[in-house]
């Protein structure tokens, strides 16, 4: 007969024991911080995104509505002001971030670093693959255009190597225009070097090596090597350009 209340007072303190003990922490903890991570981890993405010109969406923005990208826009040099904006996304994405989740940030971390970094190519890659043809197909590093040049008889004999991607299914045919900005005070930054007939194949990276001549002017160097240029790639009906 005292059966049942000894197992009620075991019940009794089984439960008592049970309701000291704290729920699991949610993964997610704040809805709202969350919600404001992925919209901004998205924005980062989109402004990032440097297609079909040359400059990342956030300059294009910049400059659509009338702001200044450079302290000294004339060299496009000093503080740059769409870096500062970008600066200050990142540090309330984060402050958001660390509000967001409970635990994991570690990782959470480098996942949202490698998407800020590598997603914009990614998303433009996959358009050129799939949607873009002739010369908004193209891929180009401007950083590995180099140029090499000699002083011969009046006139500056060289040669140029670059790689270009060609991600669309059809072979393209590109003219190439190598400029260098006119405030490198550089022999050749008055002279555009023109590449003709450049023929890329289709989902394959192709390397060149072509030749140039250019008329040389007043006070001229020896010889030497060149990079640092605004290249724009024409396949007769559109153009693209790359610095």
């Amino acid at each position: 007969m005292e059966i049942f209340p000894i197992s009620y007072a075991i019940i009794e303190i089984i439960w008592k024991e049970v309701s000291r003990i704290k729920p699991p922490v949610p993964f997610i903890q704040s809805k709202r911080s969350f919600v404001l991570v992925l919209g901004l981890l998205a924005l980062f993405i989109v402004l990032f995104i440097r297609y079909p010109g040359p400059d990342p969406w956030i300059d294009v923005w910049m400059r659509s509505i009338g702001l200044p990208l450079y302290s000294r826009p004339e060299t496009e040099s000093g503080l740059q002001y769409s870096g500062i904006l970008a600066a200050v996304l990142l540090i309330f994405l984060f402050t958001n971030f660390t509000l967001a989740f409970s635990r994991h940030r570690f990782i959470l971390f480098f996942v949202i670093i490698i998407l800020i970094a590598q997603t914009p190519g990614w998303l433009t890659t996959g358009y050129q693959r799939l949607f873009a043809s002739g010369v908004y197909a193209l891929k180009l590093d401007p950083q590995q255009v180099r140029c090499s040049y000699a002083y011969l008889k009046d006139n500056y004999e060289g040669n140029c190597s670059l790689q270009m991607t060609n991600h669309s299914s059809q072979p393209v045919t590109v003219d190439a225009v190598l400029e260098r900005p006119s405030y490198t005070r550089h022999p050749l930054s008055t002279r555009p070097i023109t590449l003709s007939g450049l023929v890329l194949q289709p989902r394959t990276l192709n390397s060149f090596n072509a030749t140039f001549t250019l008329p040389a002017t007043g006070a001229e160097g020896d010889n030497g090597n060149i990079n640092g240029f605004v290249i724009t790639l024409s396949d007769g009906s559109n153009s693209r350009s790359w610095k």
